[in-house]
């Protein structure tokens, strides 16, 4: 499997005129499309990109500056969280845990809990799309997991804290 490269991205050049952030590159210069970043890719790719969900509840902290693309983001475990029918919640939060973006999806968070359980590994926004052409408000954020050395290219990360140390057991609605 290939390294990728992380290459900022605008409109005209792959993404639509409502998004804004990064994609993958192969060495060769081709396009790594991160629908391509699977729970099947993981083992070999060491990267895993998706879908937050739940933004439209915490909007405000959705436009905060520590959820632009290339932001490092955590995740963090809410075990008393009431609207996780699985109780295995994931949050999305900024670098400094004071904003919520949105969740790791109900029924993936239990999967990537397990994947990334004693591995070392990145997280932050991969990109965004805007409710209009404007790029005002953001309405729906990728983000994407990887392993040390399988990404180069991005900002200047620290390794996210394993998922053991980053629980929220406060949150309970």
């Amino acid at each position: 499997m290939p390294v990728l490269s992380l290459r900022n991205w605008d409109f005209g050049k792959g993404l639509e005129e409502t998004s804004d952030g990064f994609a993958f590159m192969t060495p060769d210069g081709k396009i790594w499309p991160a629908g391509n970043c699977q729970w099947s890719m993981w083992n070999d790719l060491g990267v895993l990109a998706f879908n937050a969900v739940g933004e439209k509840h915490h909007a405000a902290d959705v436009q905060s500056p520590g959820f632009s693309p290339g932001r490092p983001v955590r995740l963090v475990m809410e075990p008393n969280n009431v609207h996780s029918k699985s109780g295995n919640a994931l949050s999305i939060r900024d670098l400094s845990m004071t904003r919520l973006a949105g969740y790791v999806k109900d029924g993936s968070a239990a999967r990537l809990r397990n994947l990334l359980k004693g591995v070392e590994f990145y997280a932050m926004v991969l990109s965004a799309d805007y409710a209009d052409s404007e790029r005002t408000e953001r309405s729906q954020l990728k983000i994407v997991v990887f392993r040390p050395g399988r990404v180069v290219g991005h900002p200047a990360l620290d390794l996210h804290p394993p998922l053991a140390e980053i629980v929220d057991t406060s949150r309970t609605v």
